[in-house]
C-alpha cells in the first residue's frame, strides 16, 4: 500500500499476452533458504519486466503464487488518506474490494497503510473491526485477506 496523491495507475485488467511470472512458490514445509530462492527468482523476473504495469502484474502474480491459500491480489494504493485504488489487480474482486473500502472509509488496507502493520483477517464473516466493509465484502465472496504497508529504508509508504 502506498499513500500517494495523483491519478490512478492506468493498469487495468492484465494485458493480453502478458505472461504470468515464472516464480515457483516455496514449499510451505521447506526451509528459509527455499523462500530466499523464490524471492531471488522474483527479483530476476522483475528485472526483465518493461514498464510499471507489467512489474506490478508480476509482483501480484508472484504474491498469489507464493502465499499459501492466496487466490486473488492487488497492490492497494491509498490516496488522500481515504481513496483506495487497485494497481496490478489479479481480477475484478480485488478492484471491487478496494472501491468498497473507499466508499465506506474503512477496511484492512486502510488500517494497514496507516498503522504500518500487517492486518490479517482469517474470516471476514466473523470480523468486527470494519462492520460496513466486512458485511458487504463477505457477500461479494471474499472469505479472508491479508494487507500490509510497503516500506523502504528511507520511508514507509501508507502514512
Amino acid at each position: 500500500m502506498t499513500d500517494v496523491n495523483g491519478p490512478a495507475h492506468p493498469a487495468g485488467p492484465r494485458e493480453r499476452g502478458h505472461r504470468e511470472p515464472d516464480v515457483r512458490p516455496p514449499d510451505p514445509a521447506g526451509s528459509p533458504a527455499d523462500l530466499v530462492t523464490a524471492l531471488g527468482e522474483l527479483a530476476r523476473e522483475l528485472q526483465r519486466e518493461a514498464g510499471t504495469a507489467r512489474t506490478l502484474d508480476t509482483v501480484v502474480g508472484a504474491a498469489t503464487a507464493m502465499i499459501p491459500g492466496a487466490e486473488e491480489g492487488s497492490i492497494s494504493v491509498v490516496a488522500a488518506r481515504r481513496t483506495v485504488r487497485s494497481w496490478g489487480a489479479s481480477g475484478d474482486l480485488p478492484r471491487a474490494l478496494d472501491a468498497l473500502q473507499s466508499e465506506v472509509g474503512q477496511g484492512p488496507c486502510l488500517d494497514a497503510a496507516f498503522a504500518s502493520e500487517v492486518v490479517h483477517v482469517p474470516d471476514l464473516a466473523t470480523e468486527t473491526r470494519w462492520p460496513a466493509f466486512t458485511e458487504r465484502a463477505a457477500r461479494a465472496g471474499w472469505a479472508a485477506c491479508c494487507a500490509c504497508a510497503c516500506s523502504s529504508p528511507a520511508t514507509t509508504w501508507g502514512r
